[in-house]
């Protein structure tokens, strides 16, 4: 299971590095995708699987409490998201990503910042 976690936090140091490199091709994949429903429902399914992932998996890591307390936060998100209608769901989403787009590269570092602490936890 801590594979998992590994490369998801690969993933997610990747994701960060595109940010850097070609953000306009990311924000306007995420910009697409905001219509559909599907990514509403991925959001809300992905939060769950991994904070049952990182609490499952907290007192095997190098920061058992700081991995436990992201895994909560983790499953509270998705049931936020799950009680939260898609009209509100697109406005947090469109926000979030306005937020990171006009701090692109601040936003790219905490990503991979956050991708490394995944990996590093866990090695």
């Amino acid at each position: 299971m801590t594979e998992l976690i590994q490369i998801f936090g690969a993933l997610t140091f990747f994701t960060g590095l595109a940010l850097v490199v070609r953000p306009e091709r990311i924000f306007g994949f995420l910009q697409k995708q905001l219509a559909k429903v599907e990514l509403h429902i991925f959001n809300v399914v992905l939060r769950i699987i991994f904070g049952i992932l990182m609490i499952s998996q907290s007192s095997i890591s190098n920061f058992p409490f700081v991995v436990e307390t992201i895994g909560w936060f983790c499953i509270g998100i998705a049931v936020i998201l799950t009680l939260t209608s898609r009209e509100r769901f697109k406005r947090v989403f469109s926000w979030a990503v306005t937020l990171v787009e006009t701090n692109s590269r601040v936003g790219a570092a905490l990503i991979m910042a956050f991708g490394a602490f995944l990996i590093f936890a866990f090695v």
